[in-house]
């Protein structure tokens, strides 16, 4: 569980110094607990505390990376249930779709498309973040040669989604300075694949169908020390999802259950065929921490 304030007032130096900006080091505890500053504006805390306030110095919900370089997404982070409270942090992150055995015209136009659309809206340049590559064939050699296609053609982050847990870890190992998203552990392939997600530093996304085997799985992950996760919790239909977004954000942010404080993953274009309602669930979503 998160530290409260008076505990982490009694890691600090408690000499009221004002250089953190705050009048005294309760005030200054106060505000950590809630997430609302870093460790590091307290310039005299010492390394034994610093290890001790780690997991109440960072945000409700953690910091996820996914790919690398200029064009890496950063996801989660956030510390508020509204906008208006203070701030969100990182922007949603839009992933397109891709079958593997997609056409090799389609499959061209698809990364083609993802690598050029941009729109420039009142200075700010809007774009496709990552492709989403769907083990849609279940064949291995399919998959890979799909792998290999995206990541050669593409510097956006790629999502690898597969239900063959061996194909996952091949894909994590052979990708790993990519940082691919790996989707999914679930309870029936954690154990064949946390030591690898632990070994390659991959980001993953853990899959469950209740709440209760989510926190099951993200307390399996954290006590390997793998904290790079996303959620994904979805019913595919848009009132659950929509509840299961609430809930996860209120249950990281109001209650501190750091179970739940993960950055989360929805999927518009599995819960509905007509490309119109997709844009307006995902629109949904944008506002609901999707």
């Amino acid at each position: 569980m998160p530290l409260s304030g008076l505990d982490i007032f009694k890691l600090l130096p408690k000499t009221n110094c004002k250089d953190c900006g705050f009048p005294t080091c309760l005030a200054f505890a106060m505000q950590l607990a809630a997430g609302k500053v870093e460790l590091e504006k307290c310039p005299h805390v010492s390394e034994q505390a610093k290890d001790a306030l780690s997991e109440a110095s960072q945000p409700p919900i953690l910091k996820v990376e996914i790919g690398t370089g200029e064009k890496s997404v950063k996801v989660g982070e956030e510390t508020v249930l509204y906008r208006h409270d203070r701030t969100f942090v990182n922007p949603n992150a839009f992933a397109v779709s891709i079958d593997d055995n997609a056409g090799q015209s389609k499959f061209e136009e698809t990364v083609n498309r993802v690598n050029t659309l941009k729109y420039d809206r009142v200075g700010q340049v809007l774009e496709i973040s990552a492709i989403f590559l769907k083990n849609t064939s279940e064949d291995k050699n399919i998959f890979m040669s799909a792998a290999e296609k995206v990541i050669s053609a593409t510097a956006k982050p790629v999502i690898f989604s597969s239900g063959d847990a061996e194909l996952l870890k091949n894909l994590a190992v052979q990708y790993r300075d990519k940082k691919p998203l790996i989707h999914a552990i679930d309870a029936g392939n954690i154990d064949r694949l946390k030591d690898t997600i632990k070994e390659t530093g991959c980001p993953v996304v853990v899959k469950g169908k209740t709440f209760d085997e989510i926190s099951e799985l993200t307390g399996k992950l954290r006590n390997e020390g793998i904290k790079n996760i996303v959620i994904d919790v979805g019913e595919r239909k848009i009132k659950g999802d929509f509840f299961n977004q609430i809930t996860l954000r209120r249950a990281a942010i109001s209650k501190k259950d750091r179970l739940f404080g993960y950055p989360t993953i929805v999927f518009p274009s599995e819960m509905t065929d007509d490309p119109l309602k997709e844009t307006l669930i995902a629109s949904v979503f944008v506002a609901k921490y999707g």
